[in-house]
């Protein structure tokens, strides 16, 4: 069974908690999500609204929770858009390609600014 996420409080926008597991030996938090259907498909190219193909999963890394580190498994489409053919649909949280999401890449820039 899903779960709602309330907007803004894990920041995982358009999208479902499925599962959260967490390993001790590893030291690992690892959180599963599944797409929140009232949002529409929309190409990460052009943002237009698109229609879905193919599901697929991938997993990304996201901020420390409590020391712990935490990947995060998003499920998704391929998506056909009417202008740019087959592409990835938009996820709010992570760049096309990204093996992080956006919050890590900005915590880690910030990190790098203050220490270079």
């Amino acid at each position: 069974m899903s779960v709602a996420i309330p907007k803004g409080i894990l920041g995982y926008v358009w999208y479902k908690l499925k599962q959260i597991s967490y390993s001790k030996e590893s030291i690992e938090v690892n959180v599963e999500l599944e797409r929140d259907f009232r949002h529409n498909h929309l190409c990460s190219v052009c943002n237009q609204k698109a229609s879905p193909e193919r599901k697929k999963e991938r997993t990304v890394k996201d901020l420390l929770f409590h020391g712990w580190k935490t990947s995060t498994k998003v499920e998704y489409y391929e998506v056909r858009c009417k202008q740019c053919g087959i592409r990835v649909e938009h996820i709010p949280f992570i760049r096309p390609c990204a093996r992080a999401t956006k919050r890590l890449e900005e915590a880690v820039a910030w990190f790098v600014s203050i220490f270079h």
